[in-house]
């Protein structure tokens, strides 16, 4: 930070990666900028360079042709994860971008012919085939995809400059997308199924299966999400955002059972939704959506809850919260005989004490369980009020869901001392800060 000024003045590659690797810092950073305002400045500098176009051939040696590409997509998938869970918009549109992404080749390969070889053999090769072995950048490089692919859910499902619902032909088209993103995770990696990467190349992992399809099963319940809380719910879309939802839940049980598991705010973010979502799939349509698997599933997300409370304190009141309102759901489905949106009165006392008006993103959590509990509630405008020092909360720093509408004239502290007390991590152990998950982006992973 020192330094920063200085270094930015070179307004090049390495302007860049100093941006980025101080977005991923300040991740974790108590204080500070944040990581939304030190992506969106690298994201500017790449567009000031050029890096979001496709590169004229030979204007550059093809090795600096592929790193100019694996900065600029790793700028596209911060931008991307940071902007949707804080409800901002991007700094970018997809509209403005061609460029290609990287070759499908071992990061510590540097000799030029290894690349002309990999560039003929994409030439060569039908865009629908799937890979048969993995690289070291294979995963990100269909993560990316992915990433296109919620980029284009955002700017069309959660728009809001037009109030009209998404239509159900939308909704199918990405539905068919995802499907055919998951269809074309790399064979080798389908082979492992367990969530632990168990393959190496030369100086990185082969992600299991299980690793894309956290991916896949958050993208599917971030595009289904809004289509909740219409009165006439699509029953298809219902079944699928719960089993979204709950295999969301069962794969964070199932890192922990695997490997050490970082845990950050943002995977706090990704099981707490998850798991609140489940409850309310099964609240709107029980006979359909309950069953032993979705009782199991919401166990899961308890389990991740109360392991991630151990690590940091100041989760309790979203494991608490998500308790209160699981447990109300069992009890009401059990009496009532599974009848679909069956008021449960007895659950909003319950919940005020734990999530209060004034935190950022509370308003879609408190709408759902005021839904349940059959309250018209009068809702005061969520991005106005800012959290007092005295109250740390994760809201202050992601939301609990993205926001529809924002007041972008507010400044918002990203990085609040206060939500940081008695973090998850402590940051003198490297071992843990490079095998950080944040629940959408996993940073060691990241090519520079």
């Amino acid at each position: 930070m020192q330094y920063l000024d200085e270094m930015l003045q070179y307004h090049d590659i390495r302007s860049i990666q100093i941006l980025i690797l101080l977005a991923i810092y300040s991740l974790r950073a108590p204080k500070g900028p944040g990581a939304w305002t030190y992506i969106g400045l690298a994201m500017r500098t790449c567009i000031d360079l050029g890096l979001h176009r496709k590169t004229p051939v030979k204007k550059y040696p093809l090795l600096d042709v592929e790193m100019r590409k694996r900065i600029f997509w790793t700028c596209y998938c911060l931008d991307r994860q940071i902007s949707i869970i804080l409800g901002r918009p991007f700094a970018i549109s997809d509209r403005d971008i061609d460029a290609e992404l990287p070759l499908d080749i071992d990061e510590s390969i540097q000799d030029v012919a290894a690349f002309e070889a990999a560039l003929s053999n994409v030439q060569s090769t039908p865009a629908d085939e799937t890979p048969t072995i993995s690289t070291s950048l294979s995963c990100f490089i269909h993560i990316c995809r992915l990433r296109r692919i919620e980029s284009q859910i955002q700017q069309s499902i959660y728009r809001v400059d037009n109030s009209t619902n998404a239509t159900e032909f939308e909704v199918e088209s990405f539905i068919r997308q995802l499907e055919q993103w998951k269809d074309k995770i790399p064979r080798d990696a389908r082979r492992h199924n367990a969530d632990k990467a168990t393959t190496t190349t030369d100086t990185k992992l082969i992600d299991g299966y299980g690793y894309y399809m956290v991916y896949y099963y958050k993208c599917m319940s971030f595009l289904l999400h809004p289509l909740l809380s219409t009165k006439d719910t699509n029953l298809r879309f219902l079944k699928l955002c719960a089993e979204a939802c709950g295999d969301v839940c069962q794969t964070y049980k199932k890192l922990h059972q695997s490997i050490p598991v970082g845990f950050s705010l943002m995977a706090l973010h990704s099981v707490f939704l998850a798991g609140l979502t489940l409850v309310y799939c099964t609240w709107i349509s029980p006979q359909e959506v309950f069953s032993i698997k979705t009782s199991n599933n919401m166990n899961a997300c308890s389990i991740v809850l109360y392991i991630i409370t151990e690590r940091w304190p100041g989760a309790k009141k979203y494991r608490d919260t998500y308790e209160a309102v699981k447990q109300s759901l069992l009890e009401s489905v059990e009496e009532n005989k599974y009848e679909p949106r069956r008021a449960i009165k007895r659950l909003y006392p319950d919940l005020l004490p734990s999530m209060t008006s004034n935190e950022e993103g509370s308003s879609e959590v408190t709408q759902i369980v005021a839904d349940m509990a059959g309250e018209q509630m009068l809702f005061e405008d969520f991005a106005g009020p800012v959290q007092s020092p005295g109250q740390p909360s994760l809201a202050n720093t992601f939301s609990i869901v993205p926001p529809l509408a924002q007041d972008y004239s507010m400044p918002i502290d990203f990085q609040q001392q206060s939500a940081f007390d008695e973090s998850l991590f402590t940051f003198d152990n490297l071992d843990i800060i490079n095998g950080f998950d944040i629940g959408d982006f996993d940073m060691s992973r990241t090519p520079l």
